[in-house]
């Protein structure tokens, strides 16, 4: 706290703590899903000061703590297409004496590149019941995880249908089952380590191309070698599933959660997440009110307009209302009666024709007496010579 005197007696100037906020533009960040590790820095230039400390924040509760290194990082370990969203990092630091802080926003995306494989089962069983068929696909996941492990990659048995056999219709079946490859395994990725957005997306592709082919190679060699699977349960008999065809086709769709939304320009076949901001349901409910509120006031205004209008030309309504129905009257009884053609009168026809020719009304020369009685005669030049 500084004194200084001034001709108005002495000043006090308090010195409060100076805080500077510096907001910088949301930047997207572009981050491949199943990454084994991501690492986020708060600024994306180095600040160079002492001893700062971080915050990170998101947009939305998450169902996780984030982990954040000392150095401020945000780490990310296999992303999710949840993971997505609009991050914020505020760092705080004291420049000569006067606490500093600065944030940062991010919008994180992920993506990955386009890259799967279906595969076809058919296999042949004596039994076609549901809980045989649930019990069988059971132990082959099991059987399928080590090969998992191996080839870095996720297998998911997914539809399975049960039909007659062609070759024996009456005691032997058919059990299609549906196989999706995906090649974003455990430590997929361990040979793309470049910082740089563009090498590390190439190498994710070649990645991919080359683990989907050795997958669908382990695939055959798999059931080439495992023909007959036999599913025992204690008490009951044991069922055989035998493995008559493999079948495999490469595919570009998207994974769940991710669409073709062309928002990565380096990659724009590439599958990226979608984020979809929801308006919150109080937001909601203030809008419709004050909608409500306003179309109350517009009708409120009109009918007040009306009754002031009203109480300041009540006689003008009035003058135009009665000289409307004068209006009406006066065509009314202005306009002719006609009656049947066969009825009309040698008179009625006179009198057509004497409007015809000019000749005033009864009402008319009424009218013109009156005028020539009021009017002051005047004679022809001969007789007032005569008078004279």
């Amino acid at each position: 706290m500084l004194c200084a005197p001034g001709p108005e007696g002495p000043k006090v100037l308090i010195m409060g703590i100076l805080a500077l906020v510096l907001c910088s533009c949301s930047d997207l960040v572009f981050i491949h899903t199943e990454s084994s590790l991501y690492s986020l820095p708060c600024s994306p230039i180095e600040m160079g000061v002492a001893d700062p400390t971080y915050h990170w924040g998101q947009d939305r509760p998450v169902p996780r703590l984030l982990s954040v290194t000392k150095e401020g990082h945000l780490l990310f370990q296999h992303f999710q297409a949840a993971d997505s969203g609009k991050y914020s990092c505020t760092i705080s630091y004291t420049k000569r004496r006067i606490p500093v802080s600065q944030t940062f926003h991010y919008s994180v995306l992920g993506y990955h590149v386009p890259g799967g494989l279906d595969t076809v089962l058919l296999f042949h069983s004596k039994f076609c019941e549901d809980e045989w068929t649930k019990r069988f696909l059971h132990d082959l996941q099991d059987m399928l995880r080590q090969l998992e492990m191996e080839q870095r990659c996720k297998l998911q048995l997914n539809a399975t249908f049960c039909f007659p056999s062609l070759h024996s219709p009456s005691d032997e079946f058919t059990v299609q089952v549906q196989l999706e490859v995906s090649p974003f395994g455990p430590n997929w990725d361990e040979h793309c380590n470049s910082q740089d957005l563009a090498t590390v997306t190439d190498c994710y592709r070649k990645t991919v191309w080359h683990n989907l082919g050795q997958v669908q190679l382990a695939l055959a060699t798999f059931f080439k070698e495992r023909k007959s699977f036999l599913i025992t349960r204690p008490g009951i008999p044991s069922i055989n599933f035998t493995n008559e065809f493999v079948g495999s086709l490469r595919t570009e769709q998207c994974s769940a959660g991710y669409g073709h939304t062309k928002q990565f320009q380096r990659c724009l076949d590439c599958c990226t997440v979608s984020i979809v901001h929801k308006m919150p349901a109080l937001l909601l409910i203030v809008l419709l009110a004050l909608l409500i509120l306003n179309i109350f006031f517009i009708l409120s205004s009109c009918y007040l307009f009306y009754q002031d209008y009203r109480l300041q030309f009540p006689r003008a309504s009035k003058l135009k209302g009665s000289t409307m129905r004068m209006e009406r009257m006066s065509h009314f009884f202005r306009s002719p009666k006609r009656g049947p053609q066969g009825l009309l009168g040698a008179s009625d026809t006179r009198s057509d024709k004497e409007q015809r020719d000019g000749a005033s009304s009864p009402a008319m020369a009424l009218n013109l007496a009156g005028v020539t009685d009021e009017t002051t005669p005047v004679l022809a030049p001969e007789k007032r010579r005569s008078t004279s």
